[in-house]
């Protein structure tokens, strides 16, 4: 809100009813709309006025008598105050003639005009009071009634800072021609450029020829003043009493002691007055300057340093320099507050943290304050200071003395489970849980915030710690030093020596403010590279070693860093580089921080693969012998639990391994793929071994259940669901196979595909040396299998040829099967239901073996015994034959190739009692139909 209006001067001041005044003041309003009220003498006068500007309006005054005071209320100022009178006067009373000394002037005179400066310049000068009513035109076209003003207000807008005055010093002869001419066509004023040249020319005359051409006036007064001088010479000489010029001279000395009898009250009066008018003249004319302290402290108690600057600006381009004892003592006090006022910004410039913004800011306050020095460069340098003191204030509330050792960086490229054991045995040999590392990595803040701070390994907080620093203080650093470098940060008008300073700086700091960017990088790389490498410093030159002081290992478990935080670490660290990638730093640093975040991919690339290595190594402590139906086979849920951890672990390590982000170029990826694609294949390699390990645990190691069983518990045993749940070592060998062929058909293929599709390298070789693995245990639990199936039968086939007193060379005719072939079907009837109740498409694989083994078994008894009788041919026959058609779906080319050789053997006696044969045959056949009914194809 302005000030109120005040009135200070108007011309004239009395009239009768409609005389047009005008009146000046300061905070007369904004504009024409801002005049919301003018009372002179109290009657309202708003409808005429014309608002000239904030210091002039123009209007008529009302119906009124009387002397009274003008008060004008505006909408930005509120009433206003006057300090000048109106006299309104009847419409006939004429003018006073005289004017008392003592009465008060009615004629204003413009604060800028210095009448005693233009006396003594030797201008002409007018008093407003001896001014001529008509002006004369210089052009000499003016005619009486045919000139039509502009209005002043249009005439301002077209020229603001003329006068269209002849005498003034600003004249400006558009606005003469505005004001008297804008009516006048082209044809008049050419004449009047034509008068305005005949006037010039004549001025310009020399002495002589203005001498020759007035001569007759030159003569006229010099007889004039000849009679004047013969008068006065004869008024001499023949007076008595004296010369006449005496006498006017006493007379006028008389007169002069007289008045100052007279009036010597009345003038010193009216010279103390004047003074008083003087000095308020000054304080009013220069109350900006008295002012100034005042508002100097107000403004920067307020926090209004534009203010401050602008109006120091303005008082220095004012007063700057000068030898008035008074203006000099303010200038002073203002000069000994802007100096504390200095003082208190560059301690807020040196003040962290800080925007950039605020720099600027604070910056631009002290230069425009003529502050001594390059104040950007000293915030440049406080703030390098600044940012290594956090660094080593972060170090110094993060390490605690202690034993603990530091993280061991395995091998890159080799992600085999001996290098894990090798790890786990320096962690005091405690075994970590298995940690599905994809589902419990943290991935986010909210992730981190739900737990405590606390409960996050200190080295992995100091870590953090570091990027933070550095992510929010080294782009706003590098920032700070591109705009003082290009000079962008400097939005002000410099000085000469102020600009000599800073361009000299600019010109030599720059290597400065580049080696400080490097030490700000090689202090955070450090010591992000010593929490979690144990052969950081073995590389660094020793400068660089000795600049991070006394280095103290971290407390904390690694195997906690080693899992879940680890990623996020490297999250952290690619974000803080794609921060910085942005901001075009100079190479040497940037590459430091590149290669620190390809060692720490590296590093968590391997401890994840070499953490899920160690899972699968254990499995076999997982494995609980629960069954469950996976693609039509009965497997356990190893390969499924397989497959899931393997995938957790490429899903997680792609965002670390595959994908490069914004700073990270190829050549930091290359070494990563290569060292996956070895850790994955040891992740396989692993797998198997697993299998292997479960498939021949050595006994009682795990299960207290016989390897055997008895012929009678061969017998009568069956598959519940019991005995699957503790599985017998058969079963479990079969559990294995199932397993096995269950990897090799499905959980390889998924595995290929997810390495394959989540952008890791081609690993054909990787993925055949593990498909020969799986047939390698294959082939090893196959055989193992066969033999402890093959037990049981050895075992009835040798007693039953030749027990029961049995001779080859009886004479009897046979009546039946006998016993042990019934109890060998038997036998291959709970070997099919074991094998089909895990694995349907195994049956034919493993019961055509125990075929070939059996066949084979029969054909060596045989080949012992040295003769045959008929019937004992015959019963051997019938034997053979029963096996052959019972078993025939499951007869192989060995198998076939020992029924040709038994039948050699048993040559001729396929044509003895044919009748009989067919009888026995058809007569088991009835019997056991519905026992060896599995031995039979499945009609569809």
């Amino acid at each position: 809100k302005m000030d109120c209006p005040d009135v200070n001067g108007v011309s004239p001041c009395e009239g009768p009813p409609g005389t047009k005044v005008k009146i000046w003041g300061d905070n007369l309003g904004i504009g024409p709309g801002d005049v919301t009220s003018i009372r002179i003498c109290g009657k309202e006068c708003v409808d005429s006025v014309e608002w000239i500007s904030n210091r002039k309006i123009v209007c008529e005054t009302g119906d009124h008598t009387g002397r009274g005071r003008i008060i004008i209320t505006t909408l930005s100022g509120g009433e206003g105050t006057c300090s000048v009178y109106f006299t309104g006067m009847e419409p006939s009373a004429p003018q006073s003639p005289r004017v008392n000394p003592n009465q008060e002037s009615n004629k204003w005179i413009e604060e800028d005009w210095n009448l005693f400066e233009d006396l003594g310049s030797g201008n002409q000068v007018m008093l407003l009071d001896s001014l001529p009513k008509k002006q004369m035109d210089p052009l000499g076209i003016m005619k009486k009634g045919t000139s039509r003003r502009m209005s002043e207000e249009n005439i301002r807008q077209l020229c603001p800072n003329g006068s269209g005055n002849l005498l003034a010093d600003n004249f400006n002869p558009v606005m003469y021609l505005l004001e008297n001419h804008c009516t006048t066509n082209f044809n008049q004023l050419r004449i009047g450029l034509e008068n305005l040249k005949r006037e010039v020319e004549t001025i310009s005359q020399s002495p002589a020829e203005f001498i020759r051409d007035n001569l007759d006036s030159f003569i006229q007064c010099f007889d004039t003043l000849s009679d004047v001088n013969e008068l006065l010479i004869r008024n001499e000489t023949e007076t008595e009493t004296g010369s006449i010029t005496d006498k006017v001279e006493d007379l006028l000395r008389d007169t002069t002691m007289h008045a100052d009898a007279l009036f010597q009250g009345l003038i010193q009066r009216k010279m103390k007055a004047d003074a008083t008018r003087n000095t308020l003249t000054v304080l009013q004319r220069y109350r900006f300057l008295f002012n100034l302290p005042r508002s100097i402290e107000k403004n920067i108690k307020n926090g209004e340093y534009e203010i401050v600057t602008n109006d120091y600006e303005r008082a220095k381009s004012l007063f700057a320099g000068t030898k008035v004892k008074v203006f000099a003592k303010v200038l002073e006090e203002v000069e000994s507050q802007v100096s504390k006022l200095r003082n208190e910004l560059r301690k807020q410039l040196l003040q962290n943290p800080s925007t950039l913004e605020d720099q600027k800011r604070l910056i631009k306050y002290l230069l425009d304050l003529d502050y001594l020095g390059d104040p950007a460069w000293e915030c440049i340098v406080q703030m390098n200071v600044w940012i290594l003191d956090l660094l080593f204030q972060c170090k110094k509330h993060y390490q605690q003395t202690g034993d603990s050792e530091l993280l061991e960086v395995p091998t890159f490229g080799h992600g085999h489970a001996r290098t894990l054991s090798n790890l786990s045995s320096t962690s005091g040999g405690s075994h970590t849980p298995p940690v599905r590392v994809h589902a419990k990595t943290p991935n986010n803040d909210s992730d981190m915030k739900s737990g405590a701070d606390q409960n996050k390994p200190r080295r992995i907080l100091f870590i953090e710690q570091l990027i933070d620093i550095t992510n929010r203080s080294l782009p706003n650093f590098w920032k700070l030093g591109q705009a003082y470098f290009n000079r962008s940060l400097f939005t002000t008008m410099l000085s000469e020596n102020q600009d000599n300073i800073i361009s000299e700086n600019t010109s030599s700091r720059g290597g400065d403010f580049d080696n400080m960017v490097m030490e700000i990088t090689e202090i955070y790389t450090d010591m992000v590279n010593a929490a979690l490498f144990h052969d950081a410093f073995d590389h660094l030159p020793e400068d660089r070693v000795k600049k991070l002081g006394d280095w103290k290992p971290f407390e904390d478990n690694l195997s906690e860093v080693s899992g879940a935080w680890l990623p996020l670490c490297v999250r952290n660290i690619r974000t803080c580089l794609s921060s910085l990638q942005s901001l075009h730093l100079p190479k040497e640093p940037l590459s430091l921080i590149q290669q620190l975040a390809a060692n720490v991919r590296m590093l968590c690339s391997d401890t994840l693969f070499l953490r899920t290595t160690k899972d699968i190594e254990l499995l076999h402590e997982r494995e609980d012998w629960q069954v469950q139906d996976e693609e039509g086979s009965v497997i356990t849920s190893l390969p499924v639990l397989f497959e899931s951890i393997v995938v957790d672990v490429l899903l997680t390590l792609k965002e670390i391994v595959i994908e490069n982000h914004p700073g990270e170029t190829e050549a930091h990826r290359e070494p990563l793929l290569e060292a996956a694609v070895d850790h994955f294949q040891g992740l396989l390699e692993d797998f198997a071994r697993c299998l292997d390990h479960l498939a021949f645990q050595a006994e009682g190691e795990e299960s207290d259940h016989p390897v055997g069983m008895s012929r009678q518990e061969t017998v009568i045993s069956t598959l519940s669901e019991d005995t699957l749940n503790k599985p017998s070592q058969e079963e479990r060998l079969l559990l294995i196979l199932s397993n096995s062929n269950y990897t090799r058909n499905h959980v390889t293929i998924t595995l290929f595909d997810c390495f394959i599709n989540h952008g890791y390298p081609e690993c054909h070789d990787v993925i055949q040396e593990f498909l020969g693995l799986l047939e390698e245990l294959d082939m090893k639990v196959f055989k193992e299998y066969i033999s402890m199936k093959m037990d049981p039968l050895d075992q009835l086939i040798i007693p039953g040829m030749n027990g029961g007193y049995f001779n080859w060379t009886t004479d009897s005719t046979p009546i039946g099967i006998r016993s042990y072939i019934k109890e060998i079907l038997i036998y291959l009837v709970h070997v099919h239901a074991e094998v089909y109740s895990i694995s349907s498409h195994m049956t034919k694989r493993v019961l055509s073996e125990l075929l070939q083994l059996l066949t084979n078994k029969i054909l060596t008894e045989l080949q012992q015994i040295e003769s045959f009788s008929k019937n004992g041919k015959l019963h051997a026959y019938i034997e053979v034959k029963c096996l052959e058609e019972t078993l025939k779906l499951y007869i192989n080319e060995g198998a076939r190739s020992n029924f040709e050789s038994l039948y050699k053997i048993l040559k001729g006696s396929e044509n003895t009692h044919m009748k009989r044969v067919r009888d026995i045959f058809q007569e088991f056949n009835e019997k056991t139909q519905f026992q060896f009914k599995c031995f039979q194809p499945i009609k569809m």
